[in-house]
């Protein structure tokens, strides 16, 4: 495994103190690259104050890469409630959804406020990062809970924010783009029955939209990167993986672009669901089995190192 074509990634740091505990272990045996944090749960604060202790302890080489995990799905706001109001409920829990989001964006009268409102949230939540010493203001990297990014309404707001944050001397280093190519997948014929039409169709959506969203990166001189996690997403298990891997890798030869391997590796505890997880079937992937075999997963992928 090549590991300068390669980002071993985490999403979800911070989403609770059981799951960033998780995460940080794997940090310290050298098993990521790569983290997403969430700005807008309780465990922000026991995240940040975590990871800014290991990162003292890395070298400049093994310093973990920290992107920006915007999220809308669940979680508090962090912008003022009073700007953003059709996308929380009254107590200032999100109350949007993947599919109201994709509706929105085709509806002309919705969509130039919903943007409005998005861009105030993505601003407050990078805010929230960079106060807190997480996030490097030079360095800024970008990706998204359930990859809302990649719908338009959501991307055309988070590129205006962009717009604002580099008046501010922000530079973006990094952004996801959600392409998770078939073609690597195809040429396993005998792990086709372990595919999930639910992972299938999703990366069908996000591949179509990736197209769009790489011509907007291209403003940012930002080399977009494949992703490996969402044909998987829930159960990135090794066996699968390391059938896989090869494929990709052979898909980036000779070429700039990295492989962004996504895993869910941090478990969290039934008794820390509160109102806050505002998605029952979010609640069920949080507490799925999927989040031990991904960690144990990445684990195992240290061998290929």
């Amino acid at each position: 495994m090549n590991k300068r074509k390669i980002d071993l990634h985490a999403d979800d740091f911070g989403i609770t103190k059981n799951s960033t505990d998780d995460i940080i272990s794997l940090i310290k045996i050298n098993a990521l690259n790569s983290i997403s944090i969430l700005p807008n749960m309780t465990a922000f604060e026991y995240a940040q104050n975590q990871l800014i202790e290991i990162q003292k302890t890395l070298s400049e080489e093994k310093k973990i890469k920290i992107s920006v995990h915007l999220n809308f799905m669940e979680g508090h706001c962090c912008a003022d409630p009073q700007l953003i109001p059709d996308l929380i409920d009254s107590k200032g829990y999100f109350k949007i959804s993947w599919g109201k989001l994709f509706i929105w964006n085709y509806i002309p009268w919705k969509n130039s406020k919903i943007k409005k409102q998005l861009k105030e949230e993505i601003l407050a939540q990078t805010k929230k990062c960079i106060d807190s010493g997480v996030s490097n203001p030079s360095v800024l990297r970008f990706d998204s809970h359930q990859h809302t990014h990649m719908i338009p309404i959501v991307y055309k707001a988070l590129f205006s924010a962009i717009d604002d944050l580099q008046a501010d001397n922000c530079k973006i280093e990094y952004m996801r783009n959600t392409q998770d190519p078939i073609f690597p997948y195809l040429k396993n014929i005998k792990l086709w029955k372990t595919y999930s039409p639910t992972n299938i169709l999703k990366c069908l959506i996000l591949n179509y939209y990736s197209f769009f969203f790489r011509h907007k990166m291209k403003k940012l001189n930002i080399i977009p990167s494949y992703l490996f996690g969402v044909f998987f997403s829930g159960n990135m298990d090794f066996s699968r993986i390391s059938k896989i891997l090869p494929n990709y890798e052979r898909l980036i030869r000779n070429k700039e672009r990295t492989i962004e391997l996504l895993f869910h590796p941090g478990s969290v505890k039934e008794n820390e669901i509160t109102e806050e997880f505002v998605k029952k079937g979010f609640v069920n992937f949080h507490l799925s089995n999927g989040r031990k075999i991904e960690f144990d997963a990445l684990k195992k992928l240290i061998e290929l190192n």
